[in-house]
């Protein structure tokens, strides 16, 4: 399996792309837009982490954004960032990722719900 790169992306039919270690990002047709607070409409794909819950065993997801707002990289280090606390014994579907107050600061954190 190749990683993703944007052309790929770009040239996807609605489907759910494979990019490795339990990252996904599940693609919509040009038709299917939504409005962004921008203004702009464009088709949003949806990045999502697949993991087996190391509390329940159960597999879930997690969505980890939307492409292009979330970049291949971004959603790369997001999938980084979960699957630490996968292996740590934690179950991230607890968690929440906050890019700051601007909403744009590559270097994400992850903040437990119970902790705001």
């Amino acid at each position: 399996m190749s990683l993703l790169t944007p052309s790929m992306i770009d040239a996807a039919r609605p489907s759910v792309l494979a990019d490795g270690d339990g990252l996904f990002l599940k693609t919509v047709a040009k038709s299917d837009r939504l409005v962004l607070r921008s203004g702009s409409d464009r088709p949003l794909h949806t990045w999502l982490f697949r993991f087996r819950s190391a509390v329940t065993g159960a597999e879930k997801s997690v969505v980890l954004g939307w492409y292009p707002d979330v970049s291949i990289t971004l959603a790369r280090s997001r999938r980084d960032q979960m699957a630490a606390q996968v292996k740590a014994g934690e179950d991230p579907v607890g968690w929440v990722i906050d890019d700051g107050p601007t909403g744009i600061d590559p270097l994400t954190t992850i903040t437990r719900l119970e902790d705001q």
